[in-house]
C-alpha cells in the first residue's frame, strides 16, 4: 500500500486556470493510456490520473518509463491549451514542472529541449505530450522524486530529489506544488498570450549556443543548439551555416572530456 494522500493533494490545489479532477490508481498499465481511455469516455480538461507504478509507462520516442514502485510521481492529464499555438504545450508544461519542482523543494533546474527537465545536469524529470484529437492534449509527467541512486536506471545520466538534497520528502507536496505551478502558468498564457513563452524557456536552459547532436533522416549529424523558434522548434546550425528546424526528436549535447553530466 503506496499512502498516497489524493485527499491532500485535491485539497492544496489552487483551481483558477484549470480545474482539476485528480485520481489515483495504485497500479497501471500507462496513466497516457488511461487518459486517453478518459479522453475518449469524455473527459474534460483538468482530468487527472496518479499512479504509484506503470507496467508500460511511456517516454518520449517508444521509451519505456520505468521507476520503482512508490518513489516517483507518475501521473498524465488532459490538458485544454492556454494558446492558439498547441506546439508550446511542451513548453508550457516543461516550465511547469520545473517551476513546481523548484517550489517544493527549492531546488535549481534547467531545461533540456524537447522535454526533460534537469538538476545538477541529471534528468530529474520527464514529459510526454500527446494530441489524440481535437483541443486536448495528454501531458504525461515521470518525475524522479524518492528513487535512491541504486534505483536510478534510466540510461542517460538521471538524479531524484531526494539524491539531490540528500533526504526523501512528502510526494503529496511536490505533487501540489507542480499542479499549482501548471496553473499558474496556464493562468498567464490565457492572460497574456504567447510572446513571453520561448522566452522564458531560454532562460531556464542552458543547451542555446552549445554542440549538439541528432538525428534527421536516419542520419547522424551535428551543429550549435541556437534558438527556439516561435513554435517551439529546436534551431540547429550546422557548420556550413545552414539551419535544421526540429519539431520532435532527440538531441544530445556534446561533452568535452571531464566536463559534468
Amino acid at each position: 500500500m503506496s499512502g498516497f494522500d489524493l485527499a491532500m493533494v485535491s485539497a492544496g490545489l489552487r483551481r483558477v486556470a484549470i480545474a482539476w479532477d485528480p485520481h489515483f490508481i495504485p497500479r497501471c498499465d500507462s496513466t497516457q493510456e488511461l487518459a486517453r481511455s478518459a479522453l475518449e469516455a469524455g473527459a474534460r480538461s483538468g482530468w487527472l490520473t496518479i499512479t504509484d507504478f506503470q507496467t508500460r509507462g511511456r517516454g518520449r520516442q517508444g521509451r519505456t518509463w520505468d521507476a520503482p514502485p512508490a518513489r516517483a510521481l507518475l501521473f498524465s492529464a488532459l490538458l485544454r491549451s492556454p494558446v492558439a499555438t498547441p506546439s508550446l504545450v511542451p513548453l508550457l508544461a516543461g516550465q511547469a514542472v520545473a517551476q513546481g519542482i523548484e517550489d517544493a523543494t527549492g531546488l535549481l533546474t534547467e531545461l533540456k529541449w524537447p522535454n526533460d527537465v534537469l538538476a545538477g545536469g541529471r534528468k530529474l524529470a520527464g514529459i510526454l505530450c500527446e494530441r489524440p484529437s481535437g483541443s486536448l492534449v495528454i501531458v504525461g509527467v515521470g518525475a524522479n522524486v524518492n528513487q535512491s541512486a541504486e534505483e536510478l536506471t534510466l540510461e542517460s545520466p538521471a538524479t531524484s530529489i531526494a539524491v539531490a538534497l540528500g533526504e526523501p520528502v512528502s510526494r503529496e507536496a511536490v505533487m501540489i506544488a507542480l499542479l499549482n505551478a501548471f496553473d499558474t502558468i496556464w493562468e498567464r498564457a490565457a492572460r497574456e498570450g504567447s510572446a513571453w513563452i520561448v522566452p522564458a524557456w531560454r532562460s531556464r536552459s542552458p543547451m542555446l549556443g552549445r554542440e549538439v547532436t541528432f538525428n534527421l533522416g536516419g542520419i547522424q549529424q551535428a551543429g550549435v543548439a541556437e534558438d527556439i523558434s516561435d513554435d517551439g522548434a529546436l534551431v540547429i546550425r550546422a557548420a556550413d551555416g545552414r539551419l535544421t528546424r526540429l519539431s520532435a526528436g532527440d538531441v544530445h549535447e556534446v561533452r568535452t572530456p571531464g566536463a559534468q553530466l
